[in-house]
């Protein structure tokens, strides 16, 4: 029953901001919403918040960020992706980002850190994560 609410609530972010692309307003969705105290298998993003999601002024994308599975088998196993950070306030805007909540064996960089966004403009960064299998094996093996 979610559907027509997500939906709905897509539709009026995009009255607002038709400029921004269907991924752009899937980002302000999930970055306004109301985290629900749950894991992500759990609670996912959280609760929807409309009014919040309106109040975004940095997009984040890709969102979610995909890095793939490791298949290889290998020990170690490493990803990269380019994230697009959209600033859509009136402002110079600068980011840091936060890499600490990984398990054992798993670490994360994002070049550059800290990043700066001209006021209505975007920036690229690389988030880059590296798996040791032999700390952190694949629990589906």
């Amino acid at each position: 029953m979610a559907t027509p609410h997500v939906s709905g609530a897509a539709a009026l972010l995009r009255g607002l901001f038709p400029a921004l692309a269907p991924a752009e307003i899937k980002s302000m969705l999930l970055q306004g919403s109301v985290p629900l105290g749950l894991d992500a298998v759990t609670g996912g993003y959280g609760r929807l918040d409309v009014r919040n999601a309106v109040d975004v002024t940095s997009i984040l994308t890709p969102s979610p960020v995909n890095l793939g599975t490791d298949s290889s088998g290998g020990t170690l196993w490493s990803r990269s992706v380019t994230l697009l950070v959209k600033n859509i306030s009136a402002a110079t805007k600068t980011y840091s980002f936060s890499t600490s909540s990984f398990p054992a064996g798993v670490t994360a960089s994002v070049s550059p850190d800290p990043l700066t966004t001209p006021a209505t403009g975007s920036a690229s960064a690389t988030l880059t994560v590296d798996v040791d299998n032999t700390v952190t094996p694949d629990s589906t093996s």
